[in-house]
């Protein structure tokens, strides 16, 4: 085996362990939602969109992954490197928005879901901004949106790896046949 197809199997390693961490944050716990008045209520990760998504992709990256240990090493893998770019950047963008802002992304992702746990109206977007601006709501990011993450930044590293060594494989292959004619 060659020294490219080699780094193709670390590459897809990489994009591997992503989806597999991106897969299990979206069954973690993602944000305690903490009104003064009631009982805090905590949000898993199939509770929220971001989470959802963070599952989704998370399954995509592992399928795109089996392709880059599967081809990667004969064909060069550059459909599934930058497929795998493709699906970890959503994951990388929702679930680190999470993490970091956790309000925020509460306000503008999962603003119905707050509304159906809580029974309140449409309007529940302005309340939690409300809430959140007059300091009667509080929000926090639990493990969930961290491990989501890493979980796209190690399907994006892998992605990035793979697309990177796609070339040389590719090259020695078309060589190999060249000389093979």
């Amino acid at each position: 085996m060659h020294a490219e197809a080699k780094d193709q199997k670390a590459a897809g390693g990489l994009v591997v362990a992503g989806g597999v961490l991106a897969t299990i944050a979206g069954f973690l716990d993602w944000a305690d939602f903490a009104p003064t008045d009631a009982a805090a209520t905590t949000f898993r990760g199939v509770d929220l969109s971001a989470g959802v998504g963070s599952l989704a992709f998370g399954v995509a990256l592992v399928i795109v992954a089996i392709f880059l240990f599967a081809r990667g090493g004969r064909t060069g893998g550059r459909g599934a490197s930058i497929t795998a770019i493709v699906f970890a950047l959503p994951i990388l963008i929702a679930a680190g928005y999470s993490a970091v802002a956790p309000a925020d992304a509460l306000v503008e992702f999962q603003s119905s879901r707050v509304a159906a746990e809580y029974g309140i109206s449409s309007e529940v977007t302005r309340t939690i901004e409300a809430g959140l601006e007059l300091g009667i709501v509080d929000v926090s990011a639990l493990v969930g949106p961290w491990v989501a993450t890493v979980g796209g930044l190690l399907g994006l590293v892998g992605g990035i790896a793979g697309l990177a060594r796609s070339r040389r494989v590719r090259g020695r292959a078309h060589t190999a046949v060249r000389l093979e004619s």
